[in-house]
């Protein structure tokens, strides 16, 4: 997704407290006002804009609702002056880098997920946390994840919990996989086309080494990666090189929403709208951004196309013979007619519970080629 937030960018060595200033002065704004619009002591503002006090979390998104700067961007700044300052100073910059920078991702949850191995010291970690991302400094995961994904549709962090270097983590381990498996063939949209009906035959059947398999066949590398905490996406879609990469998580854990997802990245890389760098996606969020209506129509069109539009809430034997008749899984139908709102979240749950196909159980690390964790 497009976002026109105005990036900022900190200078090194120059405290995040100097833009603020600089931002005040623009709008013959005082610090005593600011004060008052973000809820904080004037004391604590006075601070900060001279450069005495850090910028935390919580001021960061105080800051954030009254100036329309983005939090993440505020602690940026914050980091920089900090790393920028350790350097001067005889503490180790690698120790620094974590404090300021390192912390912010998962660590324990990727070393659970086996992504990387389990390290000691903070210059370790931060060591360790480099070499996944295959960097060797922090400017260039700026450069490489944040103004690629995050400019272009990670924008629900408050709402779904999760971070942007939660999510970047989710994205590296699966462009690793990515990077051990191979194609068929060069990627092609009339051959992505004229597997429509085998993938959704494989999707209903559930049978995921298949459908791996038939994306092969014309050029997608489908990827499964687990969600861990603050990374809670329903998939991506991205290029490496000539080759499209669909990556999913699992998200929801029931067959119609992996199904959707699955339809949904497709038409991402069918309109080629992640050339340039990634879309992440969580589907039960609605999106009026225009890649994310191509791509929610082009799933709705092919995943399901034909489906009898009710006039009145269907029977569970209707529902049946729908999904019989279209190729399609019962919870699927029930699905869509859940989301269009012809039967409501808890009818699902209650009089067509038993139409539902959960995938609680389901572990998709069989799935993937086996990796060595970063040390």
């Amino acid at each position: 997704m497009a976002t026109n937030k105005r990036e900022y960018i900190a200078p090194v060595a120059i405290h995040p407290g100097v833009m603020l200033s600089e931002w005040l002065e623009e709008r013959e704004m005082t610090g005593r006002e600011f004060a008052l619009r973000s809820g904080k002591p004037e004391k604590t503002i006075s601070k900060i804009l001279n450069g005495k006090s850090r910028i935390t979390d919580d001021t960061a998104e105080s800051f954030s609702i009254v100036t329309g700067i983005p939090s993440n961007y505020l602690l940026r700044f914050q980091a920089e002056y900090d790393v920028a300052i350790a350097r001067q100073s005889n503490v180790n910059p690698m120790e620094n880098l974590w404090d300021t920078f390192g912390c912010l991702f998962p660590y324990s949850e990727m070393c659970k997920a086996g992504w990387i191995d389990k390290k000691e010291t903070k210059v370790e970690k931060m060591y360790c946390l480099l070499s996944f991302f295959g960097l060797t400094t922090h400017e260039a995961f700026e450069m490489t994840y944040s103004h690629q994904m995050f400019g272009v549709s990670f924008r629900q962090v408050g709402r779904s919990k999760r971070t942007e270097f939660g999510v970047a983590a989710w994205v590296r381990q699966g462009q690793i996989i990515a990077d051990m498996m191979s194609t068929e063939r060069e990627f092609s949209v009339a051959k992505a086309m004229g597997e429509i009906d085998n993938f959704k035959s494989a999707l209903m059947a559930h049978d995921l080494p298949l459908l791996i398999s038939l994306c092969s066949n014309v050029g997608i590398k489908l990827v499964f990666v687990e969600n861990i905490p603050k990374a809670s996406t329903s998939g991506a879609a991205y290029w490496q090189g000539r080759t499209p990469i669909i990556q999913l998580s699992g998200k929801g854990r029931s067959l119609d929403k992996l199904a959707f997802n699955f339809f949904h990245e497709l038409g991402h890389i069918i309109y080629k709208h992640a050339k340039k760098g990634f879309l992440l996606d969580d589907m039960e969020e609605d999106s009026i951004e225009k890649h994310e209506m191509e791509a929610n129509e082009f799933a709705s069109n092919h995943l399901y196309k034909g489906l009898k539009e009710f006039s009145t809430k269907p029977t569970l034997q209707e529902i049946k013979e729908e999904g019989r008749r279209l190729g399609l899984s019962p919870c699927v139908v029930l699905g869509h007619l859940t989301h269009s709102g012809l039967i409501t979240y808890p009818e699902a749950n209650t009089r067509y519970k038993s139409l539902q196909c959960p995938l609680e159980t389901v572990s998709y690390t069989h799935l993937t080629l086996p990796t060595t964790p970063y040390v």
